[in-house]
């Protein structure tokens, strides 16, 4: 099967993506796309599959399961740096353990 995710339809660059889609592969917009071809879920949150986040990861996992924040909100409350969030953000998401919608994080 062929999956492809879109572009922008002003973008050059989206032009073989978007070919892809307009002559039958599948739309794939997150994740669960591709897993669900597959015969895969995502079932419930990632954090059960890893146990062991860091100190740093816990705490920003406890602070987006109260609410969901920007990466600034993430650094005033744990006084850190930006560089620093976004490395903890970009880690997290790879794990699938939260994801970004609009600018703001959450736990998935």
């Amino acid at each position: 099967p062929v999956l492809a995710v879109p572009g922008a339809v002003t973008s050059s660059l989206s032009a073989g993506t978007n070919w892809l889609i307009k002559n039958g592969a599948k739309l794939a917009t997150d994740a669960n796309d591709v897993l669900a071809e597959l015969g895969e879920s995502l079932q419930g949150p990632s954090l059960q599959v890893r146990i062991n986040l860091t100190g740093e990861e816990k705490q920003v996992v406890e602070l987006l399961k109260r609410e969901e924040m920007d990466a600034d909100e993430i650094c005033r409350k744990l006084n850190q740096p930006i560089s620093s969030v976004s490395i903890l953000l970009s880690n997290l998401a790879l794990e699938g353990a939260i994801e970004e919608s609009g600018g703001k994080f959450m736990v998935i």
